[in-house]
């Protein structure tokens, strides 16, 4: 089996510069006031990549070249003029926007761990499609990862939406999901000259750029899930913690290090990215930029279905906040209206594309089956206390530590019985403690039951809470708690909850360590308790992922030393604090 580990690395670059490059360049361009911030700048990039991708499955040009030269060429052309501006202008570090360089640093560590994980030739215990050009990457997992490749492959070749739509993918549609992520990765599919069969074919040779394009897809899903830190470092900003002090460092840190958030960055659904885009739409309507936030939170929806049932909520922040801002005069009554009618209206008006397309699709939605599922998978409830009863397993087993390990759930999967330490390691993707990491799931929630005095953490506990409410009713069918369902974009947000709160002391040095070491444990377990694993057969190249995704762990938890150090004792024995 031959590798090129090159051109993939090179690939994501590519792809990096396809995100960056035009908001970059805007930046560099404008004057202060009309720059985008940190986290805005991939997605000027990330929505052309989107427009263009659902342009070209409406036309289906069969001039594959003539699209990669005119995607390529623009982008080449922007990338000339951004480096004169920078040249000329010295904008360099101002394009970067308002939290610095730091934090691409972060989204880079991200990449780079999701990468190490991703690449590794080694199987991971019972993934779905193991030995294919897009394994699954996560202990036990499910088929999920997959969809975003095939509905970019459905797409790539112009299918409707009917055509062939069972031979892709089965009892779902090509608009079960959300369809942000197949829109961009259908344009790579062009622009790298990709030559994805109909129906694809996932055969391992070589390793792992293959001409199918199904590489392209997992870099993307890998660089997106990973924006996650920007946007909990843009929360964090508009909340008036300054990038680089210790609450907005341990924020980063604890979001790039959560054990969780790498599992999800890895395995290919977007749910993350829904976190992502959650984490703007609330610090939008922070700032009352009621269209911005309205934009962010459909976004959250059209990466993943799991971002609807954020939309509730952030609609009521946007009456508390348009109310509080309001005082008690008539004219300020009259403009909060206002302001919540512009984020309803303006969220509904973007939400009628997709749901337009869904409707004419006429296909049976399945998750409106989950409402009244009993945990026998999507069939409706034996009775109310069925209903009931498989929403409260849920919710103990998802908020309670340990107690996921305890229950009889994932004792066997499709390949045969789970051993006890891999259910441990399935219990880091299935409950809030495991996916906060348990070594700082205690202060997370003492932060939740005592948000504090600042309005706006009292407003993002309410998403936090209300929407972990309607994740019960909605994914609450499973009985085997939200994990894996759509638990994964709110850990973010309980992150921030709780750095936006802490203070300086050895205990955040001791839980970021903590978490960093159950990140390791996520990984190599998935990989040495596979049932083939021989340590006399690792390859190179799997020592090599391995050395990088830890070295680069261990060089975030260095990083967190020297700033959240500062006031501990230790540090103060070791030479004088930084000014």
């Amino acid at each position: 089996m031959g590798t090129n580990y090159g051109w993939v690395c090179l690939s994501a670059l590519i792809l990096l510069a396809l995100l960056l490059v035009p908001g970059l360049w805007w930046n560099a361009r404008v004057g202060a006031p009309r720059r985008l911030p940190s986290a805005f700048v991939p997605l000027p990039g990330l929505l052309a990549l989107a427009a263009t991708g659902l342009l070209l499955w409406v036309l289906h040009p069969a001039n594959h070249l003539l699209v990669a030269l005119l995607y390529g060429g623009a982008t080449v052309a922007l990338a000339l003029d951004l480096a004169r501006l920078w040249w000329r202008r010295g904008t360099a570090r101002a394009s970067l926007g308002d939290q610095g360089p730091g934090v691409f640093v972060l989204w880079g560590a991200m990449i780079a761990m999701a990468m190490a994980v991703g690449l590794n030739p080694l199987p991971i215990a019972q993934e779905t499609h193991a030995e294919t050009v897009i394994p699954a990457r996560m202990v036990a997992s499910p088929p999920d990862h997959i969809i975003p490749y095939i509905t970019a492959a459905y797409m790539f070749h112009g299918k409707d939406g009917i055509e062939r739509s069972k031979d892709y993918f089965g009892e779902w549609s090509v608009a079960s999901r959300g369809p942000l992520i197949p829109l961009a990765t259908n344009t790579l599919l062009y622009v790298f000259g990709s030559t994805t069969q109909d129906t694809p074919n996932l055969e391992r040779k070589p390793w792992p750029g293959t001409a199918d394009g199904a590489y392209l897809a997992r870099l993307l899903g890998w660089i997106a899930n990973g924006m996650v830190v920007l946007g909990a470092g843009h929360l964090l900003l508009v909340l008036g913690i300054r990038p680089a002090s210790r609450p907005w460092m341990l924020g980063c840190l604890w979001v790039a290090l959560a054990p969780s958030m790498l599992i999800n960055t890895v395995f290919l659904w977007p749910k993350v990215l829904a976190g992502f885009f959650i984490l703007l739409s609330f610090a939008s309507l922070i700032q009352q930029r009621w269209i911005l936030a309205a934009g962010c939170g459909v976004l959250a929806w059209l990466s993943h279905p799991v971002g609807l049932l954020f939309l509730p909520p952030l609609g009521l922040v946007a009456i508390w906040t348009a109310f509080a801002a309001a005082k008690s005069t008539r004219e300020g009554g009259i403009a909060a209206v206002r302001a919540v009618l512009v984020f309803t209206v303006s969220a509904a008006v973007l939400m009628v594309p997709w749901l337009a397309y869904k409707t004419w699709l006429g296909a049976h939605d399945l998750f409106m089956d989950y409402l009244l599922g009993d945990g026998r998978g999507t069939a409706p409830a034996l009775s109310v206390w069925a209903w009931l009863g498989t929403r409260w397993d849920n919710f103990w087993l998802t908020l309670s530590p340990a107690a996921y390990y305890y229950s009889g759930h994932m004792r066997v999967w499709t390949d045969g019985p789970v051993s006890d330490a891999l259910r441990w390691t399935v219990q880091y993707a299935k409950t809030l403690p495991g996916g906060l990491g348990l070594f700082l799931f205690a202060p997370a929630y003492i932060a939740m039951a005592r948000p504090g005095a600042d309005p706006r953490l009292r407003q993002l506990l309410t998403v936090t809470v209300t929407t972990f409410a309607l994740m019960l009713l909605v994914w609450g069918y499973s009985r085997d708690g939200l994990g894996r369902n759509s638990l994964e974009p709110l850990v973010p947000l309980v992150i921030v909850l709780c750095a936006a709160q802490a203070k300086a002391g050895p205990v955040w040095l001791i839980g970021l360590a903590g978490i960093y070491l159950e990140g390791r444990w996520v990984e190599f377990t998935g990989f040495v308790l596979e049932k083939s694993f021989s340590w006399q057969n690792v390859p190179l190249d799997a020592w090599v992922c391995w050395s990088i995704s830890s070295l680069v762990g261990l060089a975030l938890l260095g990083l967190g030393w020297t700033v959240l150090a500062r006031d501990c004792d230790l540090a103060r024995r070791l030479g004088p604090a930084p000014a």
